[in-house]
């Protein structure tokens, strides 16, 4: 049984975990950068004077004069970026910056991390109000990440530990790193932009309950092993051609091929079916023959109940395979009056195959009778 995380409690819980910091007596929750250096272990660059722990929450606003450099090994409860602040850059190359609940960007300007991130627990990564940028690597050391918010973030580090990720909101998350990370993804709305194999090298399974999953860049995806369920929303191809591991529907969901001239083809190891139809758009070719630009391959042959709730756009409902070496091509059900041609054809053919098999055999049993 697949678990789906929704990650909707996420944002609650770190709303609620700010409030117990800040009633925190003796000791205040909050730090601000100041700008004034740009060494982030340095007392006087925040206010109230001192360096913000894993118990702390900080808050970059206004416009700092100069921004932080990771100059040791930092933390963070959460990370805020308030509203109109100026795109700022953490940035740092040897040290780690910890963040235990997650960060959010609550200005219309991009807000870049381009320093290591360590997640010391499970956290919410949030484009509020404007785009988020992570440069650096990232280890989410077996926690779950959950990006989220309107607008976009792009992740072009690589991403390590044994955690997964879920997708939130309307945004667009990138994935441009050669990720290991080695656990599943969940996309619950926006986009999941894929521009690598690279990106999800490690990972079992990808679930798309809403939104979409989108292949970028130029694809090759042919060893990939990762399986896809699509509970809803969309998978839509890119320009190369792409493999994944078993294909499983369960919703109502869509395919969307990138027809371009290149026949590029899209390729699974099985197909199953448990509920709701898959629904293929960008086909082109004629029913019942090969397409004629991008193609749907399975490295074994899908079930009828799969092939029962399958459409190609603008075809009759239904799909049906096609066997080419050692593949099986979806493609949409012929015409009703041809498909039944069709199989009568296939029908005679074999009976007349039949005949003439044992009409072959009978003079040869013959002549052992004769010659005994």
């Amino acid at each position: 049984m697949r678990i789906v995380h929704k990650g909707r409690l996420l944002g609650g819980c770190l709303a609620g975990a700010m409030l117990v910091l800040l009633a925190s007596p003796g000791k205040s929750a909050v730090y601000t950068w100041k700008g004034n250096g740009v060494d982030w272990a340095k007392n006087s660059h925040w206010s109230p004077t001192g360096v913000p722990t894993a118990l702390e929450y900080v808050i970059f606003s206004a416009d700092p004069r100069e921004d932080p450099f990771v100059n040791a090994n930092a933390a963070a409860a959460a990370i805020d970026f308030a509203a109109g602040v100026r795109t700022m850059t953490i940035s740092g190359t040897v040290y780690t910056l910890s963040i235990v609940l997650g960060m959010t960007n609550n200005s219309v300007n991009e807000q870049i991390i381009n320093a290591p991130l360590n997640l010391t627990g499970s956290q919410e990564w949030k484009a509020a109000a404007g785009d988020l940028s992570i440069r650096g690597a990232a280890n989410l050391n077996g926690y779950m990440l959950t990006v989220s918010g309107d607008h976009d973030t792009t992740i072009y580090g690589s991403i390590s530990g044994t955690g997964g990720i879920i997708k939130n909101g309307s945004g667009t998350l990138t994935l441009n790193g050669n990720n290991t990370f080695s656990g599943s993804i969940n996309i619950n709305g926006g986009t999941l932009a894929l521009n690598s194999e690279d990106a999800i090298r490690n990972v079992p399974s990808i679930t798309v309950n809403a939104g979409t999953l989108s292949l970028g860049g130029n694809g090759d995806w042919d060893d990939s092993s990762v399986a896809i369920y699509l509970v809803g929303g969309h998978l839509e191809m890119g320009d190369g051609s792409d493999g994944f591991g078993e294909l499983e529907i369960s919703g109502h969901s869509q395919i969307k091929l990138k027809p371009s001239g290149n026949g590029s083809i899209l390729r699974f190891a099985g197909a199953n079916w448990s509920g709701g139809s898959l629904t293929i758009y960008g086909w082109s070719g004629q029913p019942g023959r090969p397409g004629t630009d991008d193609r749907i391959f399975f490295e074994s042959k899908p079930n009828e109940m799969f092939l029962i709730y399958v459409t190609f756009d603008g075809f009759n409902p239904g799909g049906m395979v096609l066997e080419t070496g050692s593949s099986w091509e979806l493609v949409p059900v012929p015409e009703t009056s041809d498909y039944a041609l069709m199989v009568a054809l296939g029908l005679l053919g074999f009976a007349v195959r039949r005949r003439l098999a044992i009409f072959n055999l009978g003079p040869t049993r013959c002549s052992r009778v004769d010659n005994a």
